[in-house]
C-alpha cells in the first residue's frame, strides 16, 4: 500500500516537473477550437435542463424583486440565458475554427515572452516562411514598451546573438 502511493506521487511529480514545451500554430489552434466546442457543450446542456425546468430556480429577495413582468423576463428566465450563452460559444468556436498564424504570433506568442528556452525549442518547429512572418510582425509593432518584448522574443527565437546584432 505505501509503495503504491509511494510511485503515485513520484510519478505525479515527474509529470508537472517536466519541461514547459510551447505549442504549435496547429496545436494551438486546436486546443481553442476544443475549449470553444467544450463550451458550447456546456453551454447547450444548460439550455437542455432550464427548458426541461430541472435547471435551479435563481433565489429572489424582496428587494431584488423587479417591478414588471417584462424586466423579470429578461432577466431571471434560465431559457433565454442559455440560449444567448449558447449563441455566443457558437461564436466564439466559429472565431476559433478561423483562426490563423498571424493571430498565434499576435495571441499567443506574446505569452512565452518570458521563457526564451520554450521559444528556442518551438522556433525549431517553425519553417522558414513561419519565422519570417512572425519577425515581420515583431517588427511592425512600435513604440518604447514594444522595444524590449521584440528583444525579448527575437532572443527566445534566435538565441542571445540576435539581440546583440541589434
Amino acid at each position: 500500500m505505501k509503495f503504491a502511493l509511494f510511485a503515485l506521487i513520484t510519478a505525479s511529480l515527474t509529470t508537472f516537473a517536466q519541461e514547459p514545451v510551447g505549442l504549435t500554430f496547429q496545436s494551438w489552434k486546436d486546443q481553442q477550437v476544443l475549449e470553444a466546442q467544450n463550451q458550447l457543450l456546456r453551454a447547450s446542456n444548460r439550455l437542455a435542463q432550464a427548458k426541461t425546468g430541472r435547471s435551479p430556480a435563481p433565489l429572489q429577495t424582496a428587494s431584488t424583486k423587479p417591478i414588471n413582468d417584462k424586466v423579470k423576463k429578461t432577466q431571471d428566465d434560465p431559457v433565454t440565458a442559455a440560449e444567448r450563452d449558447v449563441k455566443r460559444a457558437q461564436d466564439t468556436l466559429e472565431r476559433a475554427k478561423e483562426l490563423d498564424f498571424a493571430q498565434y504570433i499576435e495571441i499567443y506568442l506574446p505569452t512565452l515572452e518570458g521563457q526564451p528556452e520554450v521559444l528556442q525549442k518551438l522556433s525549431d518547429q517553425f519553417s522558414k516562411d513561419e519565422l519570417a512572418q512572425i519577425v515581420k510582425t515583431l517588427m511592425r509593432r512600435s513604440g518604447p514598451a514594444d522595444a524590449k518584448h521584440k528583444a525579448a522574443m527575437l532572443e527566445g527565437l534566435y538565441g542571445s546573438s540576435a539581440t546583440k546584432a541589434q
